[in-house]
């Protein structure tokens, strides 16, 4: 059974697809298909929402980058790193301070650390750590991740100074 606020996007979609609704109405099915695993329709919905919000100053700001989060998701869930990489950038690009902007910095380092570019992954958890360590929302979890994975890239790249730098404070005991 549908929940009747689905039917009632659906409808919104189907009378009106290109209405100042219909970005969020794609958004909110594109949330339903992703909490069913279902992401290629999930990244289908998201990429409509994105796509509609543009130029809706109000989608645009909450819609949109939201859409460009999910989305990077669905890609990243699907095991398309560089299509999950390109929509985080997107996402960062966009909304570089927003609510989900530590954890775009980081899913984009990660994407690029899942491609094996160790290179360019270096470079993107560098640039992750103070967006993530400066996060009052942000899983504590993500920010050893920051480090961890910053350190595996960088000694991958033969950078084993930056690797240590990157590891040490893994290895700190908080209470010291």
């Amino acid at each position: 059974r549908v929940p009747e606020s689905l039917q009632h996007f659906a409808t919104i979609i189907k009378l009106t697809p290109v209405s100042k609704h219909a970005g969020e109405a794609y958004f909110h099915l594109g949330n339903d298909a992703y909490g069913k695993e279902d992401f290629k329709a999930a990244a289908a919905a998201f990429q409509k929402a994105v796509e509609l919000s543009k130029g809706n100053a109000k989608e645009e700001l909450v819609i949109r980058e939201k859409g460009l989060y999910k989305l990077g998701w669905t890609f990243y869930k699907q095991g398309e790193f560089a299509e999950a990489n390109e929509e985080f950038n997107r996402q960062i690009e966009k909304s570089p301070n927003s609510t989900f902007a530590a954890d775009g910095f980081f899913m984009r380092a990660e994407s690029l650390f899942q491609l094996k570019k160790y290179d360019q992954a270096y470079k993107a958890f560098v640039a992750a750590l103070p967006v993530v360590e400066g996060s009052e929302t942000i899983d504590p979890k993500l920010v050893s991740l920051t480090h961890l994975h910053g350190a595996q890239a960088a000694n991958m790249e033969k950078a084993f100074q930056s690797a240590l730098d990157l590891a040490t404070p893994l290895t700190e005991d908080e209470e010291t």
